[in-house]
Order: structure tokens, then C-alpha cells, then sequence
């Protein structure tokens, strides 16, 4: 015993043993530290794709859902997409929750998208129980197995219960699978339901673990054989494939993989391994493009256009790069004349245009429904720029050809130059849909390189909204109001009522700079009801003090009138004001009937008619005019813009233009009011063209509410005596 100790004490002093012993422990301790480095590099990206993975499968629900039951469903959303609610549609309660085809195809076509099950539930109050109704889970006799229900053992009921969403393992079947439920609510916020999703038994999704873990332990005891038999050398050889693939799991950890996966072919456990990391890299390349594509046309989506954008400005160089933001024309008109399935088709050949014109390098980005951002590196300057944005609208002004039609779109186009006009992101996106705005302002199928002067005037108008809210607030407005005389004995009409803004600072802000900041900011219905209000105030001390103004016109903007409130509000106003229907006059532009199917539109005016207040169509000839709605809608009243009187007495085509206007809106039973007269021959035209009023700067200017009596008397006595000097007849004297 004592000599066989000696012998082995003695093998292992040798240098020999004690360098194999040495190399032996120090390649044991390499193997196993690769082995933990890759083993946990895969299971961060296991758990990170399987987490993904639910949102996505969750996002794809509620998406389906709330396709499946347009309209019915209302998904409510976190700041970044993730589903929070499912809520039901005013109208629908509990009992809509039931068994249907329609709720059979729904988790069916979830199942599909998600490859996994997915389940609907309605909460019986009796029970307090999530029933099943809706599932793609089967008994063993193949039949859906509907009869189950969730309760309080389950680990999602309290989440559900309390109308919370719940993430994670669920058990089923004595396994658990990785899930995803949402709470389903009525409109009054009251728990339902909920739709359950899945992506897989637990143990499936981390099965690449699992062999990673088996495959390290008979990778190590192989090596460890070889170190052993046949020396450092071999262990080395045999070593480097998992130093490999462990550096290859490490670069997918960090996403920069940039080459196939090494030792893919072989058919040990090697190749085992690479095989895993293989799916794993699959698995991440579907995902990206799932979250940095586009489905619709296949380019880059917002997300991935923000890291684009973020790389210039993190590259921290000089560089020429520019960003395009290209906003399709028309596209809401192709929609509601065709349908979303020709906007869809429509905004899918307007990417392969764009992306034909790119050069290599440069990306296209979706970014709205109708909207794509082009970013352009290495072009070399502005006019360089310009030539695409040049060949782009000329691309985009040919005619797009869809199953349902030929349509002609075009396109408007905000150029920021790259980092120039910009210090960020969201100062690029910034300037260059202020830069789109301005190219639509002028006049469409335009583009526009954004300046400074953009900034400041964007900065302006948001003073200007802000300053304007206090004024609406503070009722420091004021109206002037502008007489309308009779062609017939330059007698008093009516008056139109105007609104007027004094800044204590600013001094007198002209209408055509706050009223169309109202309109874009949606002041635009608080100021119209302060200046109906205080117009029907202004006719009813009129009225009591016995001066004979007619009717007072009102301007309503396209915004007001599509209220549905819009009716009750005006008859407030007069209610308020104790003033007769018959006095009041309401304009509406033309605009409001772009959308000639807007029936709360047809159904406000027709209220307002039978209510007996007057009707004025405003702007006649200047947007949208239809003989349809013309004959349609009760209007009293068709009012001439200002385009078509101006200088009409020395253009001929002008005056048959208004001769035809006049001749239309007498046939369809309608006074004539001519606005925008500026001067003594554009009076006479309009007088002998049948106009019944005449409106404008050559009777008189819009004046304060104690001027306008004494102004009336002067316009038709100055009126009556130049018209008879010249020797223009009265058609009553």
C-alpha cells in the first residue's frame, strides 16, 4: 500500500505530470467559463427573443381584434403600442361576448399569426369566473375545448379582475406556456372579458438552453479526454469552435452579426451548438423585420428611421447627408372615393417609385399612412438635393394605375439639409415637416427646403395660439361690422359681423393672420361662439333701439358646423340674446362640402333652416361648388367672392362669369350678394348684372357697432347721389 502511494506521490511530482496537471485544470477552467459565457449570452437572447416575442404576439392580437370588429373594439395602448385594454364600442355590453363563428375565425386567425393558442373569455358575474367561449385548444376527441374557466388560482385573474393586463407563465396541462392576456371592457371601464394569446410551451422556447447546457458538459468532458491522450495541442484544436461560437453568441447579443455561423456544417456537438445559434439568428432577423420593416411596402418603418437619423447625428463628422419628408397629394381623396384597399395599393406603388429613384446607400422609411422620409448621405450639396426632389415629383406626377382605377396623386416635399439645418432627430423631423408645410401652403405638388425663418414663424404662431387662447378667454375681442347695400335704392341690406383682435402689445392683428391660427388650433369653435353670441347681443340692442338692420351674417367655419352641438349652440345664442330666428345670418364657405356625403353636415344645415335662420353659401366659385348640393340644401342666399368682382368691369370673361353665377343662384330661388367692390365701375357691372346686394370697400369699411347706423346713413345718401349724378336709375326711388 505504502509503495503504491509512493509511486503515484512520485508520477505527479514530475514536471511532466504537474504541467499536464496544471494545463489540465487551467483548460478545465477555460472550458467551463466559454461554456457559462456562451450558455448565458444564449439564454439573454433566449429570454429577450421569447419576451419580444409575446409583445409581438400580443400587438398582433389586438391588431386582429380590432380589424375583425371594426368599430366594435377600441385598443388601448401604453406609449409604446403594447396593449393595455381591449374596450368595447359604446352600445356593447357582456352579452355580445359569446360564442360565434366570427370569434372562432378571430382565434384562429390569432393562432396562425402567433403559432401558438389563443383563447376568449367573458367573466360571469354570478361565479365571478372567466368563462371560455372562444379557444383553438382541442380534447383528445379533437373538439374545441370551450368548457373551462379561469378563477382565482389562476395567476392572471387577480391582474384580470382588476382590469390590468398579465405577462407570464400560465400553467396548462401540467406544463406552463408563455402568455399574454388583456382585459376586454365595457365603455364604462367595467372588466368583461379577456383575450388570452400565447407563443408556446415555456420549456419549448428555452429548449436552446437546455442542449447548450447538455451539449457544454459532454463538450468538456470530451475535450478534457483529449487533453489528456493526446496533449495541449489537440485540446487547443478541438477548443477553438466553441471560442468561436461563443465570440459569434456574443456579437449576437450585442446585433452585430456580420457573418454566417461558424461551423455550421459539422456534425458533432459543435455543429449542434452552431445549429442552435443558427435558429437563434433566424429567429432575430424575422423579428427585426418585424419591428424595423414596413409590412405594407417593405421598407424601412418609423423605428428604423430613427436609428438612421440617430447615426448621423452620433457619428459626430461633418457630413452632406438631407432628409426628404415626401407627403402623398390627394391621398384622402383616393380612399374615400375607392376605398383603403386602392390607399393601401396606392401607397405601395408610390414606395417602388420613390426607392426607384434612390441611389445605393440612401433609405426610404415609411413614417405615416400617406408620409415617406427619404435619407440621402454623400450627395453633394443642396442642388445635388434638389435633382432628386425634382425627379421625384416628376415620378410622382404620373399616374398611378390600381385595380379599382387610373388615379393622378403627386406629391409635396420638405428638405432639411443634414447637420446643417438640424442638431437632432427630432429638430430634423421638426424642420422638415415645417419645410412640407410650406411647400403645401403653396400650392402642392411643390418642394420646399426648410430655413430659419420657418422656425421662427412656427415659433410665432404658437405665440400667436397661445395669445389668442388668453384673448378668447379674457373676451378681449371686439366686432366691426360691414354694411350691405341694395342694388335696387342703396338701402340697407344687412351687415356682416367681423371679428377684431387689439393685442395690448401687439397692437391690431389682422384676421387673415389669427383666423387661420384658430382654425389649426381648434380655437376656432370657442371663437366663433363668442362671436355669435355677442353678434346676436349687438341685433337684439339694435333691435330695441329701433334701427333697421335687416340681418346680421355670421361667419361659420367648416369646423363649427361639423359639431354636432352646433345647432343647440346657436339657438343658445339667440335664446340668450331673446333674438328672432329671422334676423340672423349664418355664411358657410363652400369647403364644408368637400365630403358631400357628411350627413351631419346635410343634417345641421337643414336643422338650422328649419329653426328659420338664413343661409348664405360664402365664397361662391372659389372651392367646391356642385349643383347637386346647391339644389340639395336650403340656402337663401348665394354670396360672390371677392375673385370674381374684382376689376370686372374691364375683364369680359369675368362678366359672364358673373353673369352665369347670377343666373344660377336666381334660377335655384336665391338673393345674390356680390362682396369685394371696391370701386364706382365694379358697382355699376354688379347692379346691372341682377346682384341683389353689394358688399365692400367702396361703400364702406367694416366700423365699430356705435359707427354703424350713422355709416349707413352716409353710404346711402353719398350712395344715391353719385349713382344719380352719373345718371344710373334706382329701380325704386
Amino acid at each position: 500500500m505504502n509503495t503504491t502511494l509512493g509511486r503515484i506521490r512520485s508520477a505527479f511530482s514530475s514536471l511532466p505530470a504537474r504541467a499536464t496537471l496544471v494545463l489540465l485544470t487551467f483548460v478545465s477552467i477555460g472550458i467551463v467559463v466559454m461554456g457559462c459565457v456562451g450558455y448565458l449570452k444564449l439564454d439573454e437572447a433566449t429570454r429577450d427573443n421569447a419576451e419580444v416575442r409575446i409583445d409581438r404576439a400580443a400587438r398582433a392580437a389586438a391588431a386582429i381584434t380590432a380589424g375583425t370588429f371594426a368599430g366594435m373594439f377600441l385598443i388601448e395602448r401604453d406609449d409604446t403600442g403594447t396593449p393595455l385594454a381591449i374596450r368595447l364600442s359604446p352600445g356593447l355590453d357582456a352579452a355580445f361576448l359569446k360564442t360565434s363563428p366570427k370569434f372562432d375565425a378571430l382565434v384562429e386567425e390569432i393562432a396562425a399569426t402567433n403559432q401558438g393558442s389563443a383563447n376568449v373569455f367573458c367573466l360571469n358575474r354570478e361565479t365571478m369566473l372567466f368563462d371560455r367561449f372562444a379557444t383553438t385548444l382541442r380534447n383528445p376527441d379533437g373538439s374545441l375545448a370551450r368548457n373551462a374557466s379561469l378563477g382565482e388560482a389562476h395567476a392572471a385573474y387577480a391582474s384580470l379582475l382588476a382590469g390590468r393586463h398579465y405577462t407570464g407563465e400560465v400553467r396548462v396541462l401540467d406544463r406552463f406556456r408563455l402568455a399574454y392576456l388583456t382585459p376586454m371592457l365595457d365603455s364604462g371601464g367595467t372588466v368583461v372579458g379577456a383575450l388570452a394569446v400565447d407563443v408556446g410551451w415555456v420549456d419549448d422556447l428555452v429548449r436552446a438552453r437546455t442542449e447548450l447546457q447538455s451539449d457544454i458538459l459532454i463538450s468538456t468532458a470530451l475535450l478534457l479526454f483529449v487533453v489528456t491522450t493526446i496533449g495541449a495541442y489537440l485540446l487547443y484544436r478541438a477548443f477553438r469552435p466553441l471560442r468561436a461560437i461563443g465570440a459569434f453568441a456574443h456579437r449576437v447579443a450585442i446585433g452585430e452579426v456580420d457573418a454566417d455561423v461558424p461551423y455550421l456544417g459539422r456534425k458533432d456537438e459543435i455543429g449542434t451548438l452552431a445549429a442552435g445559434m443558427a435558429q437563434v439568428v433566424s429567429m432575430q432577423n424575422k423579428l427585426e423585420q418585424l419591428a424595423y420593416y414596413d409590412q405594407l411596402t417593405g421598407v424601412f418603418n418609423r423605428s428604423r428611421f430613427l436609428r438612421s437619423l440617430d447615426a448621423i447625428f452620433e457619428a459626430g463628422e461633418p457630413s452632406s447627408a438631407a432628409l426628404l419628408v415626401v407627403d402623398i397629394d390627394g391621398f384622402r381623396g383616393v380612399n374615400e372615393a375607392f376605398g383603403h384597399a386602392a390607399g393601401d395599393a396606392l401607397v405601395a406603388q408610390v414606395a417602388a417609385a420613390l426607392k426607384a429613384e434612390l441611389r445605393p446607400g440612401e433609405t426610404l422609411s415609411r413614417i405615416g399612412g400617406n408620409e415617406f422620409a427619404i435619407v440621402t448621405e454623400g450627395r453633394t450639396g443642396a442642388g445635388d438635393v434638389e435633382a432628386l426632389a425634382a425627379a421625384v415629383l416628376q415620378r410622382m406626377a404620373k399616374p398611378f394605375r390600381l385595380p379599382q382605377a387610373e388615379v393622378q396623386t403627386g406629391c409635396s416635399i420638405g428638405i432639411v439639409l443634414l447637420p446643417a439645418n438640424a442638431r437632432s432627430t427630432q429638430d430634423a423631423i421638426r424642420n422638415a415637416e415645417l419645410a412640407l408645410n410650406q411647400a403645401k401652403t403653396g400650392g402642392r405638388g411643390r418642394y420646399c427646403f426648410f430655413t430659419d425663418e420657418m422656425s421662427e414663424a412656427a415659433s410665432n404662431r404658437a405665440v400667436t395660439t397661445r395669445a389668442l387662447r388668453e384673448a378668447i378667454d379674457a373676451d378681449e375681442l371686439t366686432l366691426h361690422f360691414q354694411p350691405q347695400i341694395r342694388s335696387a335704392d342703396f338701402g340697407l341690406f344687412g351687415v356682416e359681423a367681423l371679428a377684431r383682435w387689439h393685442h395690448a402689445t401687439r397692437g391690431d392683428i389682422p384676421p387673415a393672420e389669427f383666423i387661420p391660427i384658430a382654425e389649426e388650433s381648434g380655437l376656432i369653435i370657442d371663437l366663433g361662439k363668442v362671436v355669435l353670441n355677442h353678434s346676436c347681443r349687438v341685433a337684439r340692442q339694435w333691435l330695441d333701439d329701433g334701427f333697421d338692420f335687416q340681418r346680421i351674417s355670421v361667419n361659420v367655419s367648416p369646423t363649427q358646423i361639423r359639431q354636432s352641438d352646433f345647432r343647440a349652440v346657436v339657438v343658445a345664442a339667440l335664446e340668450a340674446a331673446n333674438l328672432p330666428a329671422r334676423y340672423l345670418c349664418l355664411e358657410v364657405t363652400e369647403s364644408v362640402f368637400v365630403n358631400h356625403g357628411d350627413r351631419t353636415v346635410l343634417r345641421t344645415v337643414e336643422a338650422l333652416r328649419e329653426l328659420g335662420v338664413s343661409l348664405s353659401l360664402d365664397d361662391f366659385g372659389t372651392g367646391y361648388s356642385s349643383l347637386g348640393y346647391l339644389n340639395r340644401l336650403p340656402f337663401n342666399q348665394l354670396k360672390i367672392d371677392r375673385s370674381f368682382v374684382t376689376d370686372i368691369d374691364s375683364d369680359e370673361q369675368r362678366k359672364n362669369l358673373l353673369n352665369g353665377m347670377v343666373a344660377l343662384g336666381k334660377g335655384l330661388g336665391m338673393q345674390i350678394v356680390a362682396e369685394g367692390a371696391e370701386t364706382e365701375a365694379e358697382v355699376v357691372v354688379l347692379c346691372a348684372a341682377g346682384c341683389d346686394a353689394i358688399q365692400g370697400y367702396f361703400f364702406s369699411r367694416p366700423v365699430p357697432v356705435g359707427s354703424l347706423p350713422a355709416e349707413v346713413e352716409r353710404v346711402s345718401e353719398t350712395a344715391r347721389t353719385a349713382f344719380a349724378r352719373n345718371g344710373i336709375r334706382l329701380a325704386v326711388s
